[in-house]
């Protein structure tokens, strides 16, 4: 496990499940805690669980708590932050998510710049289901040093 974030404490997994908000609006189907478990042992742990002091509950991070249990961890890195009303609390617990949610993910630059990052680069890493690339028509790997002679733009994803 590695932490890339700051942190105010490493809170043992077993604690942080019994500190779970009862309300969380928020499911998490099972694909999406293993891409998830997967990216934080790739790229490391990049942000904490929010923990509201008011509540004493989890306000961030139901889901990268799933993807703890799942990759058999025993700690997490926590983060505790105030909020001035009940309010608050709630609209940031749902913004949070649904604000993320309206943002639309530009394919078309993702396949321009996969070749920047070399031929064994591994399309898991991007976590976009369904995604493809199509080197004959998106990439010219004459154009590109890295993927020159290697027939290939990523390893272990998808390619057509």
């Amino acid at each position: 496990m590695k932490i890339r974030c700051k942190y105010d404490e490493l809170i043992p997994v077993a604690k942080l499940r019994l500190i779970r908000n009862p309300l969380n609006a928020n499911d998490h189907p099972d694909d999406q805690v293993k891409d998830l478990a997967h990216l934080m042992t790739v790229n490391g742990i990049r942000h904490p669980i929010i923990i509201s002091n008011q509540t004493q509950t989890i306000q961030h991070g139901h889901g990268r708590l799933m993807a703890a249990q799942l990759n058999g961890w025993d700690v997490f890195p926590v983060e505790y932050q105030d909020f001035d009303t009940p309010a608050q609390q709630f609209s940031d617990e749902i913004a949070d998510n649904t604000v993320a949610k309206r943002s639309k993910t530009r394919r078309d630059i993702i396949s321009e710049r996969i070749c920047d990052h070399g031929p064994i680069f591994d399309l898991r890493d991007l976590a976009l289901p369904d995604f493809t690339i199509d080197i004959s028509e998106k990439l010219s790997l004459t154009d590109c040093p890295k993927c020159m002679g290697t027939g290939k733009v990523a390893n272990r994803g998808n390619q057509k």
